[in-house]
């Protein structure tokens, strides 16, 4: 797992409480800098939609609890956990692979 400082992103990712996403959101990115397309979703998604499904270069875990990532779909799979806050930068091995995430509560 490894870490990066973030460049300003096209729209911030601001923790829970936030409509649908209360103490477990999640912000994606296209880019490893924190910036390109941006989704953000309630961290209980076990499956990405499909227009950001394998696309994620970096993950921020707003949540106040552990995320899982998984590369394969419904939690399978290779995993990384990311503490609540933390921020995270795929290595080239999980650059654009993720499918699913789940935020262990």
């Amino acid at each position: 797992m490894s870490s990066a400082s973030a460049a300003p992103a096209a729209e911030p990712c601001i923790p829970g409480p936030v409509e649908g996403g209360g103490d477990t959101w999640v912000c994606l990115y296209d880019n490893a800098d924190f910036t390109g397309q941006f989704w953000s979703a309630p961290g209980s998604v076990f499956w990405l939609a499909p227009q950001y499904d394998n696309r994620a270069s970096a993950v921020i875990n707003a949540s106040k609890y552990d995320l899982w990532l998984y590369k394969d779909g419904f939690d399978r799979g290779d995993h990384v956990v990311l503490a609540p806050g933390e921020r995270w930068v795929a290595p080239a091995d999980w650059d654009n692979q993720l499918t699913s995430m789940f935020v262990n509560k």
